[in-house]
Protein backbone atom coordinates (compact mmCIF):
# COMPACT_ATOMS: atom_id res chain seq x y z
CA UNK A 1 0.00 0.00 0.00
CA UNK A 2 2.67 2.87 -0.62
CA UNK A 3 2.05 5.23 -2.79
CA UNK A 4 5.08 6.27 -5.08
CA UNK A 5 5.07 9.51 -7.90
CA UNK A 6 8.26 9.20 -10.85
CA UNK A 7 8.91 12.37 -11.45
CA UNK A 8 11.39 12.98 -15.14
CA UNK A 9 13.98 16.20 -14.12
CA UNK A 10 15.51 17.45 -17.31
CA UNK A 11 19.04 19.81 -16.43
CA UNK A 12 19.15 23.46 -17.61
CA UNK A 13 15.67 23.66 -19.34
CA UNK A 14 13.90 25.84 -20.30
CA UNK A 15 17.31 27.86 -19.58
CA UNK A 16 20.31 27.56 -18.22
CA UNK A 17 20.51 26.95 -14.24
CA UNK A 18 17.07 26.23 -14.22
CA UNK A 19 15.44 22.99 -13.98
CA UNK A 20 12.45 21.28 -15.35
CA UNK A 21 10.23 18.65 -13.67
CA UNK A 22 7.85 16.58 -14.66
CA UNK A 23 5.27 13.50 -13.00
CA UNK A 24 5.64 10.67 -15.31
CA UNK A 25 2.57 8.20 -14.80
CA UNK A 26 0.45 10.24 -12.67
CA UNK A 27 -2.31 10.26 -15.16
CA UNK A 28 -2.55 6.29 -14.44
CA UNK A 29 -4.82 7.45 -11.34
CA UNK A 30 -8.53 7.14 -11.42
CA UNK A 31 -9.88 9.93 -12.91
CA UNK A 32 -11.97 12.46 -10.33
CA UNK A 33 -13.35 14.75 -13.52
CA UNK A 34 -14.19 14.31 -16.98
CA UNK A 35 -14.44 16.95 -20.19
CA UNK A 36 -16.62 15.74 -22.75
CA UNK A 37 -17.93 12.59 -21.36
CA UNK A 38 -14.06 11.24 -21.23
CA UNK A 39 -12.62 10.40 -17.93
CA UNK A 40 -9.74 13.65 -17.45
CA UNK A 41 -6.44 12.77 -15.22
CA UNK A 42 -3.57 15.11 -14.99
CA UNK A 43 0.39 15.00 -14.90
CA UNK A 44 2.31 18.02 -13.15
CA UNK A 45 5.17 19.74 -14.63
CA UNK A 46 6.81 22.55 -13.27
CA UNK A 47 10.32 24.45 -13.52
CA UNK A 48 12.88 25.87 -10.51
CA UNK A 49 16.23 28.02 -10.53
CA UNK A 50 18.58 24.45 -10.05
CA UNK A 51 19.95 25.83 -6.44
CA UNK A 52 16.62 24.90 -4.75
CA UNK A 53 17.66 20.77 -4.86
CA UNK A 54 14.19 20.09 -2.37
CA UNK A 55 12.12 21.45 -5.33
CA UNK A 56 11.46 17.88 -6.98
CA UNK A 57 10.21 16.79 -3.36
CA UNK A 58 7.52 19.98 -3.75
CA UNK A 59 6.35 18.54 -6.93
CA UNK A 60 6.02 15.04 -5.78
CA UNK A 61 4.29 16.23 -2.90
CA UNK A 62 1.37 18.54 -4.45
CA UNK A 63 0.95 14.60 -6.57
CA UNK A 64 0.51 12.78 -2.98
CA UNK A 65 -1.74 15.41 -1.94
CA UNK A 66 -3.96 14.56 -5.00
CA UNK A 67 -3.51 11.16 -4.20
CA UNK A 68 -5.25 11.51 -0.77
CA UNK A 69 -8.08 13.56 -2.17
CA UNK A 70 -6.79 16.71 -0.34
CA UNK A 71 -6.85 19.28 -3.84
CA UNK A 72 -8.44 19.25 -6.74
CA UNK A 73 -7.09 20.05 -9.88
CA UNK A 74 -7.39 22.49 -12.71
CA UNK A 75 -6.54 25.97 -13.51
CA UNK A 76 -6.51 28.16 -10.23
CA UNK A 77 -6.53 24.97 -7.90
CA UNK A 78 -3.80 25.67 -5.39
CA UNK A 79 -1.90 23.13 -2.91
CA UNK A 80 -1.24 24.73 0.08
CA UNK A 81 1.48 24.88 2.41
CA UNK A 82 3.68 22.64 -0.39
CA UNK A 83 6.58 24.84 -0.61
CA UNK A 84 6.75 25.89 2.87
CA UNK A 85 6.93 21.96 3.97
CA UNK A 86 10.37 22.32 2.50
CA UNK A 87 11.67 26.01 2.38
CA UNK A 88 9.54 27.30 5.44
CA UNK A 89 11.82 30.49 5.85
CA UNK A 90 10.43 31.64 2.22
CA UNK A 91 8.12 33.81 1.46
CA UNK A 92 6.53 31.79 -1.36
CA UNK A 93 4.20 28.78 0.55
CA UNK A 94 1.77 27.52 -1.72
CA UNK A 95 1.84 26.10 -5.52
CA UNK A 96 -0.83 27.09 -7.98
CA UNK A 97 -2.22 25.39 -11.07
CA UNK A 98 -2.14 26.49 -14.65
CA UNK A 99 -2.03 25.55 -17.88
CA UNK A 100 1.57 25.40 -19.25
CA UNK A 101 3.08 28.42 -20.53
CA UNK A 102 7.03 28.14 -19.55
CA UNK A 103 8.27 25.66 -22.53
CA UNK A 104 8.78 26.63 -25.87
CA UNK A 105 6.84 23.30 -26.74
CA UNK A 106 4.47 23.52 -23.52
CA UNK A 107 2.56 19.85 -23.33
CA UNK A 108 -1.23 20.63 -23.80
CA UNK A 109 -4.14 18.20 -23.07
CA UNK A 110 -3.61 14.87 -24.78
CA UNK A 111 -6.76 12.43 -25.71
CA UNK A 112 -5.67 8.80 -25.10
CA UNK A 113 -7.15 6.13 -25.56
CA UNK A 114 -10.79 6.36 -23.53
CA UNK A 115 -8.97 8.92 -21.45
CA UNK A 116 -8.01 12.72 -21.46
CA UNK A 117 -4.71 13.71 -19.95
CA UNK A 118 -4.30 17.25 -18.97
CA UNK A 119 -1.38 18.94 -18.30
CA UNK A 120 -1.04 21.50 -15.74
CA UNK A 121 2.21 23.72 -14.33
CA UNK A 122 2.71 24.20 -10.62
CA UNK A 123 3.52 28.21 -10.05
CA UNK A 124 5.18 29.19 -6.19
CA UNK A 125 2.30 31.79 -4.92
CA UNK A 126 2.71 33.29 -1.49
CA UNK A 127 -0.26 33.74 0.97
CA UNK A 128 -1.31 37.42 0.00
CA UNK A 129 -1.31 36.09 -3.92
CA UNK A 130 -3.19 33.23 -2.50
CA UNK A 131 -5.36 35.36 -0.46
CA UNK A 132 -5.76 37.39 -3.79
CA UNK A 133 -6.88 34.00 -5.79
CA UNK A 134 -9.38 33.06 -3.45
CA UNK A 135 -10.89 37.13 -3.19
CA UNK A 136 -10.60 37.66 -6.92
CA UNK A 137 -10.16 34.35 -9.13
CA UNK A 138 -7.33 32.75 -10.95
CA UNK A 139 -8.05 34.69 -13.94
CA UNK A 140 -6.96 38.25 -12.20
CA UNK A 141 -4.35 36.73 -10.30
CA UNK A 142 -2.37 35.97 -13.57
CA UNK A 143 -3.19 39.24 -15.37
CA UNK A 144 -1.66 40.76 -11.83
CA UNK A 145 1.66 37.99 -12.44
CA UNK A 146 1.54 39.56 -16.37
CA UNK A 147 1.82 43.02 -15.49
CA UNK A 148 4.21 42.75 -12.84
CA UNK A 149 6.48 40.53 -15.13
CA UNK A 150 6.93 37.98 -12.21
CA UNK A 151 9.54 35.27 -12.33
CA UNK A 152 7.76 31.82 -11.56
CA UNK A 153 11.23 29.90 -11.57
CA UNK A 154 12.42 32.12 -8.48
CA UNK A 155 11.03 30.52 -5.19
CA UNK A 156 12.71 33.27 -3.43
CA UNK A 157 10.92 36.51 -4.98
CA UNK A 158 9.01 38.62 -3.59
CA UNK A 159 4.96 38.87 -3.49
CA UNK A 160 3.48 41.12 -5.96
CA UNK A 161 1.10 41.77 -3.06
CA UNK A 162 2.07 43.90 -0.22
CA UNK A 163 -0.65 44.34 2.20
Amino acid sequence: NQKAVNLLTCFDTPFEHVNSYATIGFSQLPAKLTSGGKPLTVEFVSACESTYDLFPNVVSTCAFQLMDGETMYGPGAVVPNVISMYYPELEMKHMCMAYPFLWEHSPRTLSIGEKLVAWLQLIPISDMEYRYLLQNGYDALENLFEKEGIDVLDLGRKSVINR
